[in-house]
């Protein structure tokens, strides 16, 4: 099958089956007609031809999605499935990167692939950037700085995690990390946006620690909580959530009467922890969405780098269980 094939089925030229199908911008072609192409194609079983689209819009359509070589919960797999299904109705392939140290530098790995965009889910180390650019490579996100657009979401997760336990009266908070390697940005800007919460409502300045993912030092930091007068926990997502429960239970306290929790997330397994754990549930459809639209707008750009504004609470609700 052709372009010609679906041309004549769907009534248009075949510039308009070019136009629709390689989802050029700037063209003046109605939904109807998009659609009536989109299931000539379909029908046909008709797919371009990926060299030759590439030759004509100067582009692959490969986007690369760099994530932390970290242990991930089920929030960033779903996260990148979903990513790669709402990509793929564009015509976008997303390819996963996990960056450790002694790893190819990311401009190295998007230049082997022939990526058009980079969707970083890490800091971009110094001067990456600038490589990425002069190879002709959009940087879609970036945690490498406080304004790059990851770091309103982390804070806005924060800022809600705090307030749900401020609404139930709780005003010694404390704020439980990570000491996973790979995490750090995302633990900073949640735990700021905790900090900065607290502080707009004068509640006093929030303890810190960072539990082990083992559990071994739960129920040593609990108890110091617990004797400073803190009666609640922003955990950093739900798997430390669930090792502040293991402290909570191993230092003879009970949950929430002594101590509440509240985790980010939503995994399934707060549905059966003890007790069931109150948490903030992410809308990652949504996010896809407007990540997907991101890497199309950056695609479209001259702009080496896309920061877009992003509504920080966009899909975010707190799920309340018998943690708090």
């Amino acid at each position: 099958m052709t372009s010609s094939d679906v041309a004549r089925l769907a009534g248009v030229s075949r510039a308009t089956v070019s136009y629709v199908l390689n989802n050029k911008t700037g063209q003046k072609i109605s939904d109807q007609t998009r659609e009536a192409v989109r299931r000539a194609a379909e029908e046909l079983g008709y797919r371009p031809n990926e060299a030759a689209r590439r030759l004509a819009s100067g582009q692959s359509r490969l986007v690369l999605l760099v994530l932390p070589h970290a242990r991930l919960g089920e929030m960033i797999v779903e996260l990148a499935a979903t990513l790669t299904s709402e990509l793929a109705t564009r015509g976008l392939t997303l390819s996963t990167h996990f960056q450790s140290s002694g790893s190819a530098s990311i401009a190295e790995v998007a230049q082997r692939l022939d990526a058009s965009a980079v969707v970083a889910m890490v800091p971009l180390p110094a001067g990456e950037s600038e490589l990425l650019a002069a190879a002709g490579v959009r940087v879609v996100s970036s945690l490498s700085d406080p304004d790059a657009p990851g770091f309103g979401y982390q804070n806005t997760i924060g800022a809600m995690q705090l307030r749900h336990l401020h609404d139930l009266g709780h005003r010694e908070i404390a704020f439980a990390g990570t000491d996973e390697i790979g995490l750090e940005p995302f633990r900073a800007g949640r735990e700021a946006g905790v900090r900065a919460t607290a502080r707009e409502l004068g509640l006093p300045e929030p303890r810190e620690a960072r539990l082990a993912a083992d559990g071994s030092d739960a129920a040593t930091i609990v108890q110091g909580w617990h004797r400073e007068g803190v009666t609640a926990v922003v955990a950093y997502n739900d798997d430390v959530a669930f090792v502040v429960l293991h402290g909570i239970r191993t230092a003879g306290l009970a949950c929430p009467h002594d101590m509440a929790v509240i985790g980010m997330d939503g995994e399934k397994n707060g549905l059966v922890s003890a007790p069931p754990l109150t948490t903030i549930k992410p809308d990652l459809a949504a996010w896809a969405q407007f990540s997907s639209s991101v890497v199309l707008q950056a695609l479209d750009s001259e702009g080496s780098e896309a920061r877009p504004d992003y509504p920080a609470d966009q899909g975010l609700r707190v799920v309340r269980r018998a943690s708090t």
